[in-house]
């Protein structure tokens, strides 16, 4: 069977068809690169990145790779690949609306906006399992003019799963799903920006003074 996919996928590339493998980084290992007849595919990073360490330190995801020491995650890759697939320009990682450069990760981010709460899309994505798309038992046209993501999607594996902005502390998301909000978040230009700071000190003074004003004049009690 994995020989047989690895053929479909190389044919599939021969008749223009997009294919990209995502990595992950290893604490310990680093970057796990898929195997040689694999790699003659192509691969992109595509690590979903949690706020651990660099940033809010909650592990919730917010904030999708751009690129890494100058190579595009597969996102980016992804969603320029169909970009101009399409006949529209490629975007460069420096000119998606609301990035930022993370010197400690040599990285640059963007916060990504999600389409809707992650478990109501996983509930209105389509799933197949994955053995009976490769001996072709799905319907005819199924997967005709879609963006197909195949991974794991295990409730019961902490690793196929991760938090997002949306749910309780206890509560996970599949991977698979925040993937799909990323790819769509770039597709659809959804990403957001932070206001410059110039921008927040005006707005604190102004409210300063109006809460100042209000606290004088009104009644201690009202105040």
């Amino acid at each position: 069977f994995y020989d047989n996919f690895v053929k479909e996928l190389k044919e599939y590339q021969t008749q223009k068809g997009i294919v990209r493998i995502a990595t992950e980084i290893d604490e310990m290992r680093g970057e796990l690169i898929p195997p040689a007849e694999l790699q003659e595919i192509g691969y992109s990073l595509g690590q979903i990145n949690e706020d651990n360490f660099i940033f809010a330190r909650d592990g919730v995801v917010r904030r999708a790779i751009l690129n890494v020491s100058g190579e595009d995650s597969v996102h980016l890759w992804l969603s320029n690949s169909i970009r101009q697939k399409s006949g529209q320009d490629k975007v460069e990682a420096s000119n998606v609306w609301g990035r930022y450069y993370n010197e400690e990760a040599d990285a640059n981010f963007v916060l990504f906006k999600y389409l809707s709460n992650p478990e109501d899309q996983y509930n209105n994505f389509k799933k197949i399992p994955f053995h009976r798309a490769l001996v072709g038992r799905v319907p005819e046209g199924f997967f005709k003019d879609k963006i197909v993501l195949i991974g794991a999607n295990y409730f019961s594996q902490n690793a196929s799963m991760v938090r997002t902005p949306f749910m309780p502390e206890e509560e996970r998301a599949p991977k698979l799903v925040v993937h799909a909000e990323i790819l769509a978040s770039l597709l659809s230009g959804k990403t957001i920006a932070s206001l410059p700071k110039f921008y927040s000190d005006i707005i604190t003074i102004v409210l300063a003074i109006f809460l100042s004003a209000m606290i004088f004049k009104l009644k201690p009690k009202d105040g």
